[in-house]
C-alpha cells in the first residue's frame, strides 16, 4: 500500500473509530484488523455476502445460511463472516 493511501486510511479510521495501537506505520495486517473492526460495529449483523455481493455462492458457509434476508444467520461470528468476505473478494 502507498505511503499516502496509508495516511488517508488511518486517518479516515482514527476519525471513525476507536484506532487502539494503530499508527500510521503499522503493517497491512493491523489496518485489515482495524477495518474489520469497523465493518462489524457499522453494520452490525448485516451479512456482507447477502448486502454487497448479490451471490451467496462465494460464501464458505452458505449451506448454514438461514432464512433471514439480511442478518448473518450461519452460526459464524460477525468478524468471522467479514473476514472470509475480505478474503474472498482478494
Amino acid at each position: 500500500m502507498s505511503k499516502k493511501l496509508k495516511q488517508a486510511i488511518y486517518i479516515l479510521l482514527y476519525d471513525s473509530i476507536d484506532t487502539h495501537d494503530l499508527e500510521p506505520d503499522s503493517d497491512d495486517e493491523d489496518f485489515i484488523e482495524t477495518i474489520l473492526a469497523l465493518l462489524v460495529e457499522n453494520n452490525k449483523k448485516t451479512c456482507p455476502y447477502k448486502n454487497y455481493s448479490c451471490d451467496k455462492s462465494h460464501c464458505e458457509n452458505n449451506q448454514q445460511c438461514g432464512g433471514d434476508r439480511w442478518d448473518i444467520d450461519c452460526g459464524m461470528t460477525n468478524k468471522e463472516v467479514w473476514r472470509e468476505f475480505i478474503k474472498a473478494n482478494d
